[in-house]
């Protein structure tokens, strides 16, 4: 298996990191809805946005999305890491009409290429639970802000959204939830303490611009669910259950980390004991093969248990 980098991707391979994060198609676009975003769209004042900056844009989704709520007079610069991705990015704003409003280069979140106080809104979507130290990430996403310019985070707590996940009918014994969240958490653990991100970023995005002494800060939660029902031909059902059964079939499980290397590497470094871990990385598979054998059944529904923070809050003049 291909190896590549940033650390993040470690023991993945980058089709296998592309469907992970759901770049590849319009899967992260079921992730919000139109209604409830042209309604933050006005909470937010985006009509008052000539200049919006994703950071982190992948192959564009999350900006793309945005740019429908604000003036057709709006540019959105997008700034990725990845040469592929920034490739990927203008070919959607091409496909999406919005070739001539877009602007994608590459750069990272912690030396952006804006100077100081020159955008009115910087955003970014999953890409704080990536970043070594969120927050030097946020106080140099807002250095680029504009006095009372606009910061919208949309990022995950997905320790939580997992032990939802963890709910059934039957409720399964604690004994072997205990050992799955066990997993997850020490998974969580570890990547943050090899500094390739907190997966649970969400959570902390609030305390990052408090950090900055911002006092104003607002969050809500985003409406969407990651539901997945039979008989899984909706897009976001299909796609998380054409995931599931690759992720089954290459040897991975639903873990922060996928496959065995790389969360037995995260689980190492988050104080786990190793002698534990050979029969945690079987419960963690051994589910994965019940969640796939329901599929087959058509029997497998799940509410999704998505937890997904908006954070924002606007730039004071210091």
């Amino acid at each position: 298996m291909e190896n590549n980098s940033p650390a993040h991707r470690a023991a993945l391979s980058t089709e296998d990191y592309h469907k992970l994060t759901g770049f590849d198609g319009d899967w992260r676009d079921t992730w919000w809805d139109d209604e409830f975003l042209s309604m933050m769209a006005r909470q937010w004042g985006l009509n008052r946005v000539e200049t919006v900056l994703d950071v982190g844009c992948g192959v564009g989704h999350w900006g793309q999305r945005l740019l429908r709520h604000m003036n057709r007079t709006t540019t959105l610069h997008g700034v990725d890491p990845e040469k592929a991705w920034v490739e990927g990015a203008r070919k959607r704003a091409q496909k999406l009409g919005q070739e001539e409003r877009s602007d994608f280069q590459i750069g990272t979140a912690e030396n952006l290429p804006w100077p100081d106080n020159s955008l009115d809104m910087v955003t970014c979507q999953t890409l704080l639970i990536h970043v070594a130290d969120i927050h030097r990430t946020i106080q140099e996403m807002t250095r680029v802000l504009k006095p009372g310019g606009l910061f919208l985070a949309a990022e995950p707590n997905n320790f939580g959204s997992t032990a939802a996940g963890f709910i059934s009918n039957p409720m399964p014994p604690w004994e072997k939830i205990f050992d799955l969240l066990e997993l997850e958490y020490r998974c969580t653990q570890g990547k943050a303490a090899v500094g390739e991100g907190h997966q649970s970023g969400g959570q902390l995005v609030m305390d990052g611009l408090r950090s900055c002494g911002w006092n104003d800060v607002k969050v809500k939660l985003n409406n969407q669910s990651a539901r997945v029902t039979p008989p899984y031909t909706d897009l976001a059902s299909k796609t998380m259950v054409e995931f599931l059964r690759t992720s089954h079939e290459s040897g991975a499980a639903m873990v922060v980390g996928s496959t065995r290397e790389n969360c037995l590497r995260y689980y190492l470094a988050g104080g786990g004991e190793k002698s534990r871990f050979p029969m945690l990385w079987d419960q963690a598979r051994k589910r994965l093969t019940e969640m796939i054998s329901a599929i087959d059944e058509g029997t497998y529904a799940s509410a999704g248990g998505h937890i997904h923070y908006l954070t924002w809050g606007y730039k004071p003049a210091f």
